[in-house]
């Protein structure tokens, strides 16, 4: 599995980068057979998450370290660079841009996006 990561520079520029999360075979249910499982980390608390259809969020930044997962809709993230990603629903993406000028988000499509945000202690 990879996510998107939303970083900063030195100069508070953000930038993308792509995680590969490592999994192994673990029994997490017994007797269900093994699964795919990663490492769990900390996280502090969640929310849900509803931005309606034309939504805008001019260049700002993530108020934590974060993770946004997309149940429904299409969000488009440009990072500070100028490069945008479009992630449809499925897709996680970590923010770690809380420093500098941050990025914009803009809900694609003509339909609500719906997501789930996890906050991280670290």
């Amino acid at each position: 599995m990879k996510y998107r990561r939303l970083y900063e520079d030195a100069e508070g520029i953000s930038h993308w980068d792509e995680v590969e999360v490592k999994m192994s075979p673990t029994e997490f249910a017994p007797p269900a057979a093994k699964i795919g499982l990663s490492k769990f980390n900390d996280a502090e608390r969640y929310a849900f998450l509803r931005l309606p259809e034309g939504w805008e969020g001019p260049w700002h930044r993530s108020p934590v370290r974060q993770m946004l997962i997309i149940i429904s809709g299409e969000l488009e993230i440009e990072a500070g660079n100028g490069l945008a990603h479009r992630f449809p629903a499925g897709y996680a993406v970590m923010l770690e841009d809380t420093q500098g000028k941050g990025h914009v988000t803009r809900v694609i499509g003509n339909w609500a996006v719906l997501g789930a945000i996890i906050r991280f202690t670290d």
